[in-house]
């Protein structure tokens, strides 16, 4: 059972209507994140595909390989950040050299 639904007490939309002042910053911060995302996401796969097709000169499919493994990659860097921040890890060692 979801934590929202298991709690006794369940505010009501005009408790959470008047924290909005409260909170307006980071609501807006995370509005521009998301658009920033949403950018930067159409920038990686549609104009880096339109590039290695037409400047490289790679077929259809060979053009996807370069993307699939730069974003396995960056998959692999954010898990090892979750797994490092939280468990610390002695420095030095290959996960929290990724980490950073």
């Amino acid at each position: 059972m979801p934590r929202f639904l298991a709690r006794e007490h369940h505010p009501s939309r005009r408790k959470y209507s008047a924290r909005w002042p409260e909170s307006w910053r980071i609501v807006l911060a995370r509005m521009l994140l998301a658009v920033i995302a949403t950018a930067c996401f159409y920038l990686n796969t549609v104009h880096r595909l339109a590039f290695r097709m037409n400047v490289l000169k790679l077929s259809e499919d060979d053009g996807l390989i370069p993307g699939f493994v730069t974003t396995l990659r960056i998959y692999r860097r954010a898990e090892a950040r979750q797994v490092a921040a939280q468990t610390e890890l002695p420095s030095g060692t290959r996960a929290s050299m990724i980490a950073r």
